[in-house]
């Protein structure tokens, strides 16, 4: 890589995009400009890879511990990957709390808004990620969604997590947003694997969800993504991986309550239904199609599986 006379000079394109790391650009200080490298980069490559590594350049900038090598090249793999199938582009938050590192862990990878805040001392475990205490601990995220910018809306919205770990008993919420002051009224967003009443019990996947209604009778057992995805004002769809596993008939709402992972979050009342599951992933965007939901499920399952969780 010649030495650049000016900022203004575009190098010859590297190898391959892969090259174009954290370490490669720290290397070369004419490259300090993010906005000149980036258009460089892609003016030079133009390739989902290409843009994947100015996110990953990015993000990593962030990162109080810099990630491997290693862990680099995979988490390039998964930008490119939700790069390439317009996931990417539907986002506004994509948390991995599975990381090297809490604080890397606590990042939107999206952009420098909506990072996570750890209240009252969620446990963090290296590359498996965030487990509620069932009583107090949280992760809130600063994102309600229905602004100007935000690819969630009233009647196209996302949200999903993955789990690592399950809870052994009783009513938790993975990630939720009630715009009502206690249980009941307005579902809003929820995703619930198991939600016990006196008698049976249910689980509840909802999002931009005018109705408390439960979604249907049995608790989920299954580890992996849980997603649910709103197109329309009428119905909306949850899987488990790339797999539909029902289907909702309710009209949207808009909301005005932050949303929080591993408890819901009551407007008027904070954290309700404390989760005790393991999540190492989450997100929340705008509605996707079901093969976006699948290329989703995949990348990340991939990406996780690099990690060990």
């Amino acid at each position: 890589m010649p030495e650049l006379a000016d900022r203004t000079q575009v190098p010859e394109a590297p190898a391959a995009p892969g090259d174009l790391l954290l370490g490669w650009r720290a290397s070369n200080p004419y490259w300090l400009d993010l906005d000149l490298y980036a258009q460089a980069l892609v003016a030079r490559a133009g390739t989902a890879a290409a843009e994947a590594s100015v996110a990953l350049a990015a993000l990593a900038a962030r990162m109080t511990a810099v990630p491997s090598a290693d862990r680099q090249r995979a988490m390039i793999r998964l930008i490119a990957s939700l790069i390439g199938t317009g996931v990417w582009d539907r986002l506004d938050a994509l948390w991995l709390p599975a990381a090297h590192d809490a604080q890397a862990g606590r990042l939107n990878w999206i952009g420098d808004r909506y990072n996570l805040t750890a209240v009252n001392s969620p446990a963090w475990t290296a590359d498996r990620g965030y487990k509620g205490d069932g009583a107090a601990a949280y992760l809130s995220t600063g994102f309600v969604g229905g602004g100007a910018t935000d690819k969630c809306q009233q009647s196209s919205a996302t949200v999903g997590v993955y789990v690592q770990q399950l809870a052994a008993a009783g009513t938790t919420c993975l990630a939720g947003s009630t715009d009502t002051g206690a249980p009941g009224g307005s579902a809003g967003t929820r995703v619930m694997m198991r939600y016990e009443t006196a008698g049976p019990t249910y689980h509840m996947l909802a999002v931009n969800d005018a109705s408390n209604s439960v979604s249907a009778a049995g608790a989920l057992a299954a580890l992996g993504l849980y997603t649910v995805t709103r197109n329309s004002a009428a119905t909306s769809e949850a899987y488990l991986g790339s797999q539909l596993i029902e289907s909702r008939t309710s009209a949207s709402r808009s909301l005005s309550t932050e949303l929080y992972l591993l408890a819901d979050h009551f407007i008027a009342s904070g954290a309700n239904f404390p989760a005790t599951e393991r999540i190492s992933a989450a997100f929340v965007g705008g509605g996707l199609t079901a093969p976006q939901v699948a290329n989703l499920s995949a990348a990340l399952g991939a990406y996780l599986t690099t990690l060990g969780a």
